[in-house]
């Protein structure tokens, strides 16, 4: 299953990446700070803002979140918006907000994705 790109569209606004260390840092007897890699790789997480242009798409997009993904417990193909590679990602807990712009016309769904990083 794929994340539904065709009515759910990934808005610049409130799009951010947080990408945790891969390595660990320890401090030898002689204060010299040792770094060694840990991680082959690390879950990129990404807080992102998703625009819906109609109701009907709204529903769509939440029948996909609870049915297709599981309230966000499966895996899904993400067309990344960064260089457009498919990759693997899922929803970190839960959908954050979801809210009407203007009436139920329009919504914007707050959420959190996470993907791996290439390693």
């Amino acid at each position: 299953m794929a994340f539904p790109h065709s009515y759910a569209k990934i808005l610049a606004e409130g799009y951010d990446k947080n990408r945790p260390s891969a390595v660990s840092r320890s401090e030898m007897e002689d204060g010299m700070v040792k770094q060694l890699r840990t991680k082959a790789r690390v879950l990129v997480k990404r807080n992102m803002t998703i625009s819906v242009a109609s109701l009907s798409d709204y529903q769509a997009f939440i029948a996909w979140y609870q049915n297709d993904v599981d309230y966000g417990a499966l895996w899904f193909d993400f067309t990344d918006p960064e260089d457009s590679v498919v990759k693997f990602a899922r929803i970190v807990l839960q959908l954050n907000s979801e809210r009407p712009l203007v009436g139920l016309g329009q919504w914007r769904i707050s959420a959190v994705i996470e993907t791996w990083s290439n390693g």
